[in-house]
């Protein structure tokens, strides 16, 4: 086990922090972007009307350009370890931005952007290998290297079964 301390929002940290990982472990196997603002910031996201540009900026720089951050640093290492995962976690504020501060829904919404750019082009540029199935010897399934997805954080009240 590791425990490295960082900051999203600084490229220094975020490039540490691959780094010794990869150098404890002898390689990089996946990235989980899982971003939290503090409740100060949330408290200050207002609506386009009122925005402080602000706070709209270090909420961008914490969900986006610290997300793209990781993803820029960590490539190298995955592709070096022969493939891995990255997943961006969100929220269901991407896709119901009436009832969520502007910037907060802004910036969720341009981290599935980020994602599916990112999946797009390193998917295609590292294609990987084949694997077999699990009680299929005989089949071959693609299996990129690199994989990116984007997780969505549910509240309690939708994801409750009733």
């Amino acid at each position: 086990m590791l425990t490295v301390q960082f900051d999203l929002r600084d490229e220094e940290s975020i490039a540490s922090l691959v780094a010794r990982t990869s150098d404890r472990f002898g390689r990089l196997d996946g990235v989980a972007n899982v971003a939290a603002v503090g409740a100060d910031l949330m408290a200050r996201d207002q609506g386009v009307d009122t925005m402080d540009p602000g706070v709209w900026a270090e909420m961008v720089r914490i969900n986006v350009t610290g997300a793209g951050l990781m993803i820029r640093e960590s490539l190298t290492a995955l592709v070096a370890s022969g493939g891995g995962t990255i997943v961006n976690a969100s929220s269901l504020a991407a896709w119901q931005p009436e009832s969520v501060p502007a910037a907060y829904a802004s910036s969720k919404i341009a981290l599935h952007a980020l994602t599916r750019r990112t999946a797009q082009a390193w998917g295609q540029k590292h294609p990987g290998r084949r694997r077999r199935p699990r009680g299929r010897p005989h089949a071959e399934v693609p299996m990129p290297p690199l994989r990116l997805g984007t997780a969505l954080w549910m509240p309690p009240r939708y994801a409750a079964i009733r």
